[in-house]
């Protein structure tokens, strides 16, 4: 299994069994044990939430400071005729009523 530095210790650090079995095999893993049992005691928390929330706090950030959000603004009157004229329903009734209009002009 090769996989990067950081996803293994953050794996670890939420209490990943796999990756627990895993880095047994390679190290003695009892001083990231202790390390790990520290620093869930000083968060008074398990780690895997605090790795989560961080994580969720950096989306939404990202997510805030990417997004533009527009202001809609009045439509025109031009607008306005389009909307009408284009209907699905009443485009084509609208259509042939001013064609027959002009019809009767000429």
């Amino acid at each position: 299994m090769l996989a990067s530095k950081r996803w293994l210790a953050l794996q670890f650090l939420e209490g990943n069994e796999r990756i627990h079995a895993y880095l047994q095999t390679y190290m003695d893993i009892a001083p990231l044990v202790a390390v790990r049992d520290e620093a869930q005691h000083a968060l008074g928390r398990p780690l895997a939430e605090h790795i989560y929330d961080a994580c969720d706090k950096w989306i939404v950030h990202a997510i805030e400071t990417s997004t533009v959000i527009f202001q809609q603004k009045p439509l025109t009157l031009t607008e306005k005729i389009d909307a009408v004229v284009t209907n699905k329903y009443l485009g084509l009734p609208i259509f042939l009523a001013l064609h027959h209009k002009l019809y009767l002009i000429i």
